[in-house]
């Protein structure tokens, strides 16, 4: 303990800005891994709270198989003549919106209940809205009046309305059916006993679930979010280890001549390893606890890109929430980071020649390491494995459930081995710049010699810049992916007719605002109309895994574009009730055409057979579509989420898109051609990509880091040969220079190589989005996004070496004369 305090804690205290560094290196790659703890954390408490608040003193509920209207009549009078049952509570719930006069739409969610008398809201949801607001319903917009109660400001954050049960039922289209029934169990009856009875009692169809468990829809978001921003979050712990690695390399190398003394007075190499392993643990510890500060503040862009989904969902908003978990978390990660990192030069510090060490026979030679041509060959190699790997894994559709495991493995391994190839290079094209630049100035040569005198730290800094610049690349081709599959899936199947909705085009499905049967007829009068087709969707299953998107619609040709996987298009077998499955669906219960798929309906199982398996993504792969004559048989007739409206000859979409706007039918109506459907629809997916440019923002801050402290440490290092460069005439300005040309040249290099890597880093992203999301886009590479987050990252990385080549230029040329 004596020899850690003198050699290792005083160490710490005497250079503040050495530990400091370290602390934000560790801070820096642990706060994206944190910001996705926190962020699960985040959509389990808040969901959880939702849950808790909303059932109130009743522990269990019974839910359908269907989101909406999934219990049927006869199934409150089973579940409240259930031995043990003291209470029993059928309720509507439903998500909608409630407009203020100017237009302004608030998600809320609206409750029938049997207990309630009159239509009572929140006092913050009543002064939010004012006077002359208005509730969307199925039967379209209807004046909200309802009584403010204190009461319910903190249930789902005031945003709530409660209506008499049979009120809800006519508003929202549940006709006799409810959506949920709250359970307070009897005097002396067990909540496991109970539940293990209801499940009996109500069918293996419907779900018995704890009151505080979340709706499986909404668990959805965790299961395509955050395994991809984890992977991201991956990228920059590794960049942070190398730092922390970086430091502590420099950090024993400087103390050397101390640590020789040590060994030579008697102190053993396991003591000297243990102390400095300590004190790595100890910055790691700071470092982990710092890095969970920046992570709270990155989980709330993600947490609100969530927060989206689940309103839309559910009608729950989801608040960041980091307990005393996260910060253990952050402390042990950050610790395990720098023991880690510190592994390898520790080893090399007790592994000195004591003797040599004290005579200074062991300097470090300062010509260029051998250039790791060799090196960066392997890792392209390994990059172009595993887009080998991720081509098997899509292959035919990744039906095998083999092929979701092995495809974002061949991600991982594309993205590892080209990052480490732009590391591996880096070194190497600043040797190609440093003999091309026999005319550049002193400073910048001087530079470029450092870069290749340095191969290692100039990789480090390489892989950061060019970890930002390939995140912008990906994000950025992926949203022009996205937007020109979907314009022209969209117009090559709109056949020329005008979209009509009362709903966004995404991720609606559960919202109960759809169009009412008096405006569909209204619709049909409109001048110029042919004939309208429509659509319904409805989400079925009572657990996460059993979750399945039911499609139906009249106007067969709108999906039967779609590429077909296996099996055949026959129009009419699919009438007579033969389904299209995508293809995670196939994948999970193992169906291929011919196979049998059970569907899970309020009346209890349905068994259709299945027709082919197609690449569609709807519901991300876990859908199904069949004919609308077979979805009213099993689910009842729902209110259409959509209509396509086809124009008589000689009226054009335009002009059929303009008579509808004018006749003013419905003010939430949505009319839009199909480039403007297109438009609307890729963009609102686009806006999904959001929390991975918040990441990128994440990566920008990591490689500003990495650039900062490995130039304010190597200034340490190279003491000595700045202040012989300054001893032989060297002006300030002209020492300030070189470091700022070092971090522009990297700049450059990191940004080039990573843009370079990041097209194979893209291309194996793009394989496996058929297998993570269920469609698939065109390959389209956005190569502005470079020429913008480029040049951005080259200023971040010349704003962090402002402060290191201001202390270079201040360098005492005595003191650092006498240094060793």
């Amino acid at each position: 303990m004596r020899s850690l305090r003198l050699l290792n804690l005083r160490r710490l205290r005497r250079q503040p800005l050495r530990a400091t560094i370290a602390i934000v290196a560790v801070g820096a790659g642990v706060s994206l891994v944190v910001s996705i703890v926190v962020l699960t954390s985040s959509l389990s408490r808040s969901l959880e709270d939702f849950g808790r608040r909303l059932a109130g003193p009743a522990p269990l509920r019974v839910i359908g198989p269907t989101t909406r209207g999934g219990l049927p009549e006869d199934v409150p009078a089973k579940v409240a003549s259930t031995p043990g049952v003291k209470t029993s509570l059928p309720v509507v719930q439903a998500v909608t919106y409630a407009v203020r006069p100017d237009g302004d739409r608030t998600i809320v969610l609206a409750i029938g209940s049997p207990l309630t008398q009159e239509t009572t809201t929140s006092n913050s949801l009543a002064r939010h809205l004012g006077t002359g607001a208005a509730l969307r319903t199925e039967l379209g917009r209807v004046p909200f009046r309802a009584k403010p109660v204190a009461g319910l400001d903190s249930l789902n954050g005031g945003r709530v309305v409660l209506l008499p049960l049979g009120e809800a039922q006519r508003l929202f289209a549940r006709g006799h059916r409810v959506d949920v029934i709250y359970i307070i169990p009897a005097s002396g009856t067990s909540v496991a006993t109970l539940k293990a009875r209801l499940a009996r009692t109500v069918g293996p169809w419907n779900g018995v679930l704890d009151s505080t468990e979340p709706p499986p829809v909404a668990q959805v978001a965790s299961d395509i979010f955050i395994p991809l921003f984890g992977l991201l979050s991956l990228f920059a712990l590794g960049i942070g280890a190398v730092l922390v690695y970086n430091t502590l390399s420099l950090s024993l190398e400087q103390r050397r001549r101390e640590l020789a003394i040590v060994a030579a007075v008697g102190g053993t190499p396991r003591a000297l390893a243990a102390g400095a392993l300590a004190e790595a643990a100890l910055l790691g510890v700071a470092g982990g606890i710092d890095g969970t500060f920046g992570g709270m503040l990155l989980a709330r862009p993600l947490a609100r890109s969530l927060s989206d989904f689940t309103e839309k969902v559910i009608g729950a908003r989801i608040t960041v929430h980091a307990g005393p978990a996260a910060f253990v978390i952050g402390a042990v990660l950050g610790a395990v980071i720098a023991v880690a990192a510190s592994w390898v030069p520790v080893r090399r510090a007790t592994r000195m020649d004591v003797a040599a060490e004290l005579g200074n026979r062991e300097l470090r030679s300062e010509s260029a390491p051998k250039l790791a041509l060799t090196r960066g060959l392997v890792f392209t190699g390994i990059g172009f494995a595993g887009l080998a790997i991720a081509w098997v894994g899509q292959r035919h559709g990744a039906l095998e459930p083999w092929q979701a495991t092995v495809a974002p493995l061949g991600v991982l391994v594309t993205a590892l081995g080209f990052l480490l190839a732009v590391g591996a290079f880096a070194g190497i094209v600043a040797h190609v710049c440093l003999g091309a630049a026999t005319r550049s100035t002193a400073p910048v040569r001087l530079g470029l010699a450092n870069l290749v005198r340095e191969p290692r730290r100039t990789g480090v800094m390489a892989i950061a810049v060019g970890s930002a610049v390939g995140i912008a690349f990906n994000v950025a081709s992926a949203n022009r992916s996205i937007r020109d599959g979907v314009t022209s899936n969209i117009i090559a199947h709109s056949r020329g007719d005008v979209n009509v909705s009362t709903l966004a085009p995404n991720n609606t499905v559960n919202i109960d605002a759809k169009m009412p049967p008096s405006l569909l007829a209204a619709l049909a009068r409109v001048p110029g109309v042919a004939s309208i087709s429509g659509g319904v969707d409805i989400e079925t299953g009572h657990s996460k895994g059993t979750l399945v998107g039911v499609s139906a619609s009249n106007r067969r040709d709108l999906y039967f574009d779609f590429p077909i996987i296996e099996g055949s298009k026959d129009p009419a077998r699919f009438e007579r009730g033969e389904v299209l499955i995508g293809p995670a669906l196939a994948r999970t219960r193992h169906l291929r055409p011919g196979s049998m798929l059970q569907l899970e309906t309020p009346t209890g199982y349905a068994r259709v057979p299945v027709m082919a398996v197609w690449q569609n993504g709807n519901f991300n792969g876990r859908g199904v579509y069949m004919a609308l004559s077979l979805f009213n048989r099993l689910y009842g007739a729902q209110p259409l989420d959509f209509v396509h409206m086809k124009p008589v000859p000689g009226v054009s979409d335009v002009e059929l898109a303009g008579r509808i706007e004018a006749a003013g039918l419905d003010p939430d109506l949505r009319v839009e051609i199909a480039s403007e459907f297109a438009h609307e629809l890729s963009g609102d997916i686009g806006q999904q990509l959001a929390p991975f440019w918040a990441l990128q923002r994440g990566l920008l801050l990591v490689s500003f880091i990495a650039v900062l402290s490995t130039l304010l440490l190597v200034g340490v290092q190279r003491r000595r040969e700045l202040g012989l460069l300054a001893a032989v005439g060297m002006r300030p300005s002209e020492l300030s220079r070189m470091v700022m040309a070092e971090a522009g040249v990297i700049g450059v290099i990191g940004a080039v190589l990573g843009a370079i890597g990041s097209v194979g880093m893209y291309v194996a992203f793009h394989l496996i989005v058929p297998v993570v999301i269920g469609f698939s886009d065109p390959l389209r590479f956005d190569v502005g996004a470079v020429g913008v987050y480029g040049p951005v990252a080259i200023v971040v990385v010349l704003l962090a070496a402002a402060w290191p080549a201001w202390r270079t230029s201040r360098v005492e040329v005595l003191e650092a004369l006498q240094y060793e």
